[in-house]
């Protein structure tokens, strides 16, 4: 060790013990001070000079933990100084946003391939689409289905709901079919938070961030991956692309750590290769944990998604459009057109012409119902609008659209403006067809210029290019159509994914000697649209065969797509694939449960039979595998539809293609409504009307039809023979002893039934029974209160809680009950004393059923098992069955009427306590469910006999002996006739659940088109 290094330590230490020598200068100066009232109070002057000691060591701790972090605090501060100061003093922040504005603020008529004459501003003919919460496993693969989900909402309401949660660092995954403007969306919500006008929506201020995924997969998939704020910041320094932007270094960075962006990640489907896209998926998902404040949005195809999910995302889809939606964009875009066409004047003149225009668009899409099909689809709307507006005329279908874009595109637009082009818009296609089928075989969304130009090389000699370039030809094919596309130097694609697959399947029909591996493309997703393309064209005979061979999920769902879009298919291959999808009904796969069922459907909707121009009624009814479709899409707004009497929220195994009975008449009419919002258009989807369904009755007649009139407010059922109708009532009569209620066939469907609309209220009938019946027992309303709301409902919930103390209750007033009905007989005593054996008897019965009853309230209280509860419950029933015959025998010896609440209000008592016992003692939610229905059926029968022997009025001027109700407003006090209804309404119900009495309506519907 050097003479310098023992200096330097020698001065370390001297320094050091002068510092310690300081330290202690003001404990000496306070004990100098203090000393009588230190020596006074020694444990205070340690405790005191220990606490100062302490603090001396953890400023001199934190001194040297301070030398350790002061570098890198300082240096991160004045690199936040830098930024910030870069930022106000070169205008970055508003030079930004004014790009984002340029390069998203225009509608991309360019993009969807059309070289419009004017440049459309995207504010002035963008539609809010609607988002709704989506299963993941449920997504609507198809670009042209129509679906209506009650409850949907802009994306900016789930941005605010969401707002407060940002620190859970989660995402918004926006999944839709090809062309249902999601990255319209996002280009939208960029250009509000650029334009400062996000407060109109009522969310906060955010630097918008767009990234299209396809343009970083090199940079994301590589092995040293950057951050999103190096991404971000690499890219916008781009001179090649932002030559004038030039963002201060860190700029991007800075923001995101802040919380300051919103993130929008446009297309993880379009990155092709699945290793590629689960490789994005988990960089986005690290992303979205290293920058937890920010927002982030990310949008793809169902497929593409499900193929490599975001961990950190809650799932939205994208709705289709509405009618609404439908008519608002082609009167935007047609007015949007003229207000350019007229060097933007938007005076009345221009407003009518655009007008006009729309309303002739409009008019003719009602008259072409498998075009209008298309519009709920933004890109096929839009493309609907172009060919209109530059044709005059309109296709019939959707492949049929692509060929007039592609027809308007390449050669007839021009033509109309007196331009000749070198080549036919047929010659183009000869050339593009190829480098489309080139780009999906290699899973392209863009091609360099080289690879693009020998492609189409030898296709451009054989139409006569002549000695031009290849080059030459993409460049005018640019400047012409913007077909093809150069959106980066020397990177070329198509305006679309859509066209890129619609042209590669017309070169596999033009290449008739091509083969195929169909068994290979059925079971990748990338291919899929593609292939349906295909089908829609020609013959989709091999191709089902190979899904069919394939016979997984998604192969099945590309069938099920080919069976309804086919231009051409072998009948027998056709039958063949049916039965097979068909056959999943009652597979253990949800998702091939549901596919089948939508084939079913679907073709349902083929065969309904012709019962005038305008109405199609259906010959069969509805099977419970189609209203299941319904149900699960209802549920996941928690809605429920499922009839009653069944013990799931599925129908029963077995009976997937048995029709769906025992629907309300309301549900019925909601399904209507939810299939008519399901197809779109002008198509409505309704229940036939009384004489429709006379006149065209089904083909089951064991059923009868749910019908409404034509106001739509009373219901009906229609179609039982006067059989059907005498076996129900033999039925019913099995059941219960009571009356039949009127109508009986129809009553226990319709929503005025006072079971249904009185709801948990009915629950005051039982308080002003008990309340008679009971001894005045205390609190029972409030116990009914909280169990009568969940018996007669769906039933969703249970309060066993509520159910045991309705038990100790009853078996409580039954041990009073039992001494006052021996207390009330005098002159039986009398009789019975000269009886001795009866007397003993008497007792023997009465002291057996008052310990059964205490037992069981003592057991029911103190919770124990179920089987002991039921068992106590059993004895008690025969107890008071015994003492009631012995009491009934002599009370017949002694000449004495029997008092009216002996024997009849015993067993009444006994029976409820057996109900309840039951309910408490279910193992399942199903089994106490059916328990507390027929506890409360039990109630209202002998409710109705009160009624009928007038032992008890319900009327406004009797008061119910129970306890008043000071928080409850007063309702309606039920009649006769509706207690009567509400009994046979549980009744049928527990039967029906039981299996001892079969439902007998059905569902069938009418499709009615607009006239």
């Amino acid at each position: 060790m050097s003479d310098e290094m023992l200096k330097n330590g020698a001065l370390r230490g001297l320094g050091f013990a002068v510092i310690v020598a300081a330290s202690q200068v003001p404990l000496i100066g306070a004990a100098a001070n203090w000393w009588d009232s230190a020596r006074q109070n020694p444990g205070l002057t340690a405790f005191v000079v220990l606490a100062y000691e302490a603090g001396v060591l953890a400023l001199a701790f934190g001194r040297k933990v301070w030398s350790k972090l002061e570098p890198d605090i300082v240096e991160g501060t004045a690199d936040r100084v830098k930024v910030y100061t870069a930022t106000l003093l070169s205008g970055f922040r508003r030079r930004y946003k004014q790009q984002v504005i340029r390069d998203h603020g225009v509608f991309n008529v360019r993009g969807l391939g059309l070289v419009n004459t004017y440049t459309l501003s995207l504010d002035q003919v963008f539609v809010d689409l609607r988002i709704h919460p989506s299963n993941p496993q449920k997504f609507n693969r198809d670009l042209i289905s129509q679906s209506d989900v009650s409850g949907n909402r802009p994306i900016w309401d789930f941005l605010r709901s969401t707002q407060s949660k940002a620190s859970e660092a989660t995402a918004l995954a926006i999944i839709g079919p090809p062309g249902c403007g999601k990255t319209t969306l996002l280009q939208h919500m960029a250009v509000t938070l650029a334009g400062n006008r996000q407060r109109f929506y009522r969310v906060r201020a955010y630097i918008p961030v767009l990234l299209f995924l396809r343009d970083h997969i090199e940079a994301i998939t590589q092995e040293d991956c950057p951050s999103l704020g190096d991404l971000v910041q690499d890219y916008f320094e781009n001179r090649k692309q932002f030559a004038t932007l030039k963002p201060p270094s860190g700029w991007f960075k800075a923001r995101l750590e802040r919380g300051g962006c919103m993130v929008l990640l446009d297309g993880l489907d379009e990155v092709a290769e699945l290793q590629q896209r689960k490789v994005v998926s988990a960089w986005v998902d690290n992303q979205i944990k290293n920058y937890p404040r920010c927002r982030f949005i990310l949008t793809a195809r169902p497929q593409g998604y499900l193929d490599a999910p975001l961990q950190r995302a809650h799932v939205l889809e994208v709705q289709p459009f509405n009618p609404v939606q439908v008519q608002r964009f082609i009167e935007s875009w047609y007015l949007a057109n003229e207000i350019m066409s007229s060097g933007n004047r938007n005076d009345e003149g221009v407003r009518n012409r655009a007008q006009k225009d729309a309303d002739d668009l409009l008019q003719r899409l009602r008259k072409l119902p498998s075009l209008n099909e298309l519009t709920v689809n933004p890109l096929l709307l839009t493309m609907i609008a172009m060919v209109h507006r530059y044709h005059g005329a309109l296709p019939g279908s959707r492949v049929e659209l692509y060929a007039e874009i592609c027809e308007v595109l390449l050669g007839r637009w021009r033509q109309t403006r007196g331009l000749q082009d070198q080549l036919k818009a047929a010659q183009k296609l000869v050339v593009l067809r190829p480098l489309a089928a080139q780009m999906m075989r290699r899973k392209l969304r863009k091609i360099n210029a080289t690879d693009a130009e020998s492609v189409i090389r030898v296709p451009l000699e054989e139409v006569g290019w002549g000695q031009a370039t290849a080059g030459k030809f993409l460049f005018e094919l640019q400047s012409s159509s913007g077909l093809l596309l150069e959106r980066e130097t020397r990177q070329w694609s198509f305006a679309h994914l859509t066209f890129q697959e619609y042209l590669t399947a017309a070169h596999w029909l033009e290449q008739t000697t091509a083969t195929h591996n169909w068994s290979t493309m059925v079971g990748d997703s990338w291919w899929h649209e593609t292939l349906r393309l295909y089908a829609a064209q020609g013959d989709a005979t091999q191709l089902v065969r190979a899904c069919l061979e394939v016979d997984d999920l998604l192969a099945l769902t590309l069938a099920a797509d080919c069976l309804r879009e086919a231009l051409k298919l072998d009948p027998a291959v056709r039958r063949m694939a049916e039965s097979r999808i068909v056959a999943d009904l009652e597979s253990p796969d949800y998702k091939r449960r549901q596919l089948a069922a939508e084939v079913q459907l679907s073709n349902r909707l083929k065969s309904l039979h012709r019962m005038s121009e305008w109405d199609d009624i259906d010959l069969q009814y509805l099977t419970c595998a189609e209203y299941q479709l319904f149900l699960d899409e209802m549920r996941s707004q928690d809605k429920h539809h499922q009839p009653d009497h069944w013990t799931q929220a599925s129908f029963p195994s077995g009976r997937a293609s048995e029709p769906v009975t025992g629907v309300r008449a309301e549900d019925a009419r909601a399904f209507c409504l939810w299939l008519t919002q399901r197809q779109g258009g002008s198509t409505r989807y309704r229940l036939p009307r009384p004489e429709e369904a006379s006149q065209f009755p089904a083909q089951t007649p064991e059923l009868g039809s749910w019908c409404v009139d034509d106001d739509g407010s009373a219901f009906s059922i229609v179609g039982l023979t006067d059989a059907c109708r005498n076996t129900i009532r033999q039925h019913l009569s099995s059941l219960s002893t009571l009356p039949l209620p009127p109508v009986v066939e129809s009553f226990i469907g319709l929503s005025n039934v006072p079971v249904l609309s009185f709801g948990g209220k009915i629950f005051q009938v039982v308080v002003l029974y008990l309340g008679r019946q009971l001894d005045k027992a205390t609190a029972v309303d409030s116990i009914f209160e909280g169990a009568m709301d969940r018996t007669l409902g769906n039933a969703h919930g249970d309060d066993g809680g509520a159910c045991r103390a309705v038990a100790r209750g009853l078996a409580q007033q039954l041990i009073r009950s039992i001494d006052l009905a021996r207390a009330r007989t005098p002159r039986l005593d009398r009789s019975l004393n000269r009886d001795r054996a009866g007397v003993i008897a008497f007792e023997t019965e009465r002291a057996r059923a008052f310990s059964e009853a205490s037992a069981f309230a003592q057991n029911i209280h103190n919770s124990k098992s179920s089987d002991s509860i039921v068992g106590y419950a059993d004895e008690i029933l025969n107890s008071i069955l015994a003492l009631g015959d012995i009491s009934s025998h002599y009370y017949q010896m002694a000449s004495v009427p029997p008092p009216i609440d002996s024997k009849e209000v015993l067993l009444q008592r006994a029976h409820l306590i057996r109900d309840i016992a039951a309910a408490v003692a279910a193992k399942v939610k199903i089994d106490r469910r059916r328990a507390q229905r027929q506890y409360v059926a039990r109630i209202l029968e002998y409710a109705y006999s009160g009624y009928q022997e007038k032992f008890y009025q319900f009327s406004p001027s009797v008061q119910p002996a129970a306890p008043a109700f000071p928080t409850r407003k007063p309702v309606r006090e039920l009649t006769v006739e509706e207690v009567l209804e509400i009994f046979w309404w549980i009744t049928i119900v527990v039967a029906r659940e039981e299996g001892r009495l079969p439902a007998w309506d059905g569902i069938r519907i009418v499709r009615e088109q607009a006239q």
